[in-house]
C-alpha cells in the first residue's frame, strides 16, 4: 500500500468504521411549542428512507403530527436547518458531524468520536445527539483479484 493510499485508508477508517448512523434533535424545536415535529433529510436515497422510518415511528408511537421536509440538500444545509429550528431532527453520520461540521481531525477511536460529537452538539448548537440506530454504515470497496 502506498503512503497516499494508506492516508486515504486511515481517513476512511477513522470516519466510517464503527460509526453508526445517528440523528440529532433540537432542544428548542417546534415540537416543544406544541406544533408538529419536522423531520428533514439530505438529498439521497438512504437519507430519505431513514427519515421516513423516523417519521413513521413517531407517528405510530406518539400523538405528535409529523411534517416531512426531505431532499433538503447536503450536510451543511440540513445542519443549518436544524440549528435554526426549521427542522427538529434529521439522520446524520457521526463521522460527518465530527469532521465536516465540527472540523475535527481524523481519530481512530469511534467512542471518542461519538462522545466528542455528542458533547459538542450539546455545547455549541444546543442539540441533543441521540444513540445510534443500531447498525453500522461502514464503506467498503470491492475489486476483482
Amino acid at each position: 500500500m502506498t503512503k497516499k493510499n494508506s492516508t486515504i485508508y486511515l481517513k476512511c477508517v477513522s470516519v466510517f468504521i464503527g460509526l453508526c448512523l445517528l440523528f440529532v434533535m433540537t432542544q428548542c424545536g417546534k415540537s416543544e411549542r406544541g406544533e408538529s415535529i419536522v423531520i428533514g433529510c439530505k438529498n439521497f436515497t438512504e437519507q430519505i428512507i431513514l427519515a421516513e422510518i423516523m417519521a413513521q415511528l413517531i407517528e405510530e408511537n406518539t400523538d405528535l403530527p409529523v411534517e416531512r421536509m426531505f431532499n433538503l440538500g447536503g450536510t451543511m444545509i440540513c445542519h443549518q436547518a436544524l440549528v435554526s429550528g426549521e427542522i427538529d431532527l434529521y439522520p446524520e453520520y457521526t463521522g460527518t458531524a465530527f469532521m465536516t461540521i465540527l472540523n475535527k481531525s481524523s481519530v481512530k477511536n469511534t467512542e471518542v468520536i461519538f462522545q466528542t460529537v455528542q458533547q459538542e452538539y450539546r455545547k455549541q448548537f444546543h442539540c441533543e445527539w441521540l444513540p445510534p440506530f443500531g447498525f453500522n454504515n461502514t464503506y467498503t470497496i470491492t475489486v476483482r483479484k
